[in-house]
Parts: C-alpha cells; structure tokens; sequence
C-alpha cells in the first residue's frame, strides 16, 4: 500500500481474511480488518472501509484489547461524520472515550472528546458541544498543555446559546493542578442533564448519547 498499489494489496489482504476466517483467531483477524480498512479508506470506498473496521472492532472487543479497540473506534468516529452519519459517529465517539479513559490516556480522552464536541456543533447541540470541550480542556490543563484550541471553539460558540463567564484566580497554580476552566458554561442554559463523564472541574455531566 506504501507504493500505492492498492488493487494488489486489496487482493492480498481479502485472501489474508479468508485465511483468518478460517484459523478463527481473532487477534489476527482483526488486524488484517483493519489494514483492510486502511486499504478502502484510501480508494475513497468509504461504506466498504467502515464495515471493514467495524468488524475489526468487534474482534479487538472479543479478546480486550483496549488500545486497539479506541483507535478502531476513534476512526469509524471520524468515518461516520465525514458522511453526515452525525448521531452514529456519536456512539463510536463514545465508544472511544470509553477505552481510552480505561487506559487512563487523558491525552488521548481529550482528544476524542474534543472531536465529539465538533460532532455536536455540528448537530447544533452547542450545549453539549461545550461540556465536551471543556472536559477536553480541562484534560489538556492536567496534562501542562495549551488550552487554545478548546478555547478558541468554546468561545466560537453561538452566545445566544451559551453565556461565559470569566473567573480570575488570585495565584497562579503549577502544572498538573487541577482548576476550574475560565471558560465556563451558564447553568440557566443548559437543558440537558444524563450523565457520560464525571470531572471535578465540570458543573456538569455530560450526556450520553450512546444510550
């Protein structure tokens, strides 16, 4: 695939599945679903990608392999949304923010969180959109990282829907040292209330769309 020739490596791979089917081991199996859906991601054979890479899914959560399972799901994720299948890229979106919170990989929790947010806006669901990004920037303060990106979406935000507040702090905190955003959503505004993520630094929780 390197080279391009994705004709070829279709044609390898598909009898590398066959193989795999038949050995039934699915650790192999999942890994040749999932080049296999590199392999029709590249030819722009989105449908066939996202099938291929659901069923790789499937088997990494048959023998749980976390890591491997939130990447696969962080990518049917992105998949999904790039063909308007918002509230499905939704549920995958979850899915990832699950096995990386398992992991305890915040950076990787943020960055997954921070792309459902985009999902959200992208539904209009600014209020939820705005959790999201916060608990992602919360996340990236924790881990001594910038904060702009979550900010600049936050404060891109319709004010219509969501009013900020900004808080000062009397002395600076070191890295690592958890505090409350600056950017911080009015609770009069906000309609919705089941839960999907706890965070100390949230007023909130966040909802869970998977369910």
């Amino acid at each position: 695939m390197r080279e391009g020739n994705y004709p070829e490596a279709e044609e390898l791979l598909q009898e590398a599945l066959v193989s795999a089917r038949r050995i039934k081991t699915p650790w192999r199996l999942a890994q040749v679903l999932g080049s296999l859906g590199l392999c029709l991601r590249s030819q722009d054979r989105f449908d066939e990608a996202i099938k291929a890479y659901e069923e790789s899914y499937a088997s990494y959560q048959e023998i749980s392999l976390v890591e491997e399972s939130a990447s696969t799901a962080a990518i049917v994720a992105e998949l999904k949304r790039n063909q308007g299948a918002r509230r499905e890229s939704l549920v995958w979106c979850n899915s990832a923010i699950s096995e990386y919170r398992k992991m305890g990989d915040k950076y990787q929790t943020s960055a997954c969180l921070g792309e459902k947010a985009k999902v959200l806006v992208d539904m209009e669901e600014y209020d939820e959109a705005a959790l999201h990004f916060e608990a992602s920037l919360i996340l990236d303060q924790e881990l001594g990282y910038g904060m702009y990106w979550n900010q600049q979406h936050l404060s891109s935000l319709p004010k219509s829907i969501i009013k900020w507040e900004s808080r000062k702090y009397a002395k600076p905190r070191g890295v690592g040292v958890l505090q409350v955003s600056p950017l911080l959503c009015d609770v009069t505004k906000l309609q919705r209330r089941l839960p999907q993520l706890r965070s100390p630094g949230l007023k909130l929780e966040i909802r869970n769309w998977g369910k």
